[in-house]
């Protein structure tokens, strides 16, 4: 089984740990499912592995949780003007966090694509620093914006699960576990997974 897919109904078990079928309307629930499967991309974008093909699926990986991600941040502005209010001075601080991480997504996806990797950084060690650094504000910034809003997890044994996936996968390269080391999971399956969740997700919520 694909580490993604492993990742993702792990979140997906957290969610429906508490009140698995109250929901905030088709159209809500659809835009934050998108939301949550971004989250397990961007786990998933963390877990180790190496080789040129690698590298290849793992950058087309992040284009597509990019894609996601966007479609989960603008959507409701698309839906609902008024959202707008969330993005101007005295908005909820985790609506921030949200647009902070993905803004350093997008930087991380920008310090390691040609030609400004090689403009940036002057070897290789200076780019996995920063990339890492940028991947861990981007992680902590999607947390503080899934949990600071307390919409779908908000008692503690559900913060406390989604931590310890975070901690989990961010250091399995330290555990060296084998199913966390297979080949990256393609833009195809990141979709199909997120369409397919995303489709369980809504008809819990909503016709359960």
């Amino acid at each position: 089984m694909k580490p993604l897919l492993i990742i993702y109904l792990v979140v997906l078990l957290i969610v429906f740990l508490e009140n698995p079928t109250i929901g905030g309307g088709w159209m809500w629930d659809i835009v934050n499912s998108l939301g949550f499967s971004s989250f397990a991309a961007v786990l998933c974008l963390t877990l180790p592995n190496s080789g040129a093909r690698y590298i290849r699926g793992h950058e087309l990986l992040a284009y597509t949780t990019i894609f996601i991600t966007l479609g989960h941040a603008f959507w409701f502005f698309i839906e609902d003007p008024a959202s707008v209010e969330y993005v101007r001075p005295g908005a909820p601080h985790y609506m921030w966090a949200g647009l902070g991480s993905l803004f350093f997504l997008l930087l991380s996806v920008w310090i390691s694509i040609l030609p400004a990797r090689t403009r940036i950084h002057q070897n290789h060690s200076s780019f996995k620093f920063w990339h890492r650094l940028f991947a861990i504000f981007t992680i902590v910034g999607a947390l503080y914006h899934v949990l600071g809003s307390g919409f779908y997890l908000g008692t503690a044994t559900q913060v406390g699960a989604i931590l310890l996936l975070t901690i989990f996968v961010f250091f399995s390269r330290n555990l060296k576990l084998h199913i966390f080391q297979s080949e990256v999971a393609t833009p195809h399956e990141l979709i199909m997974i997120t369409i397919a969740g995303s489709a369980v997700f809504v008809f819990i919520k909503n016709v359960l």
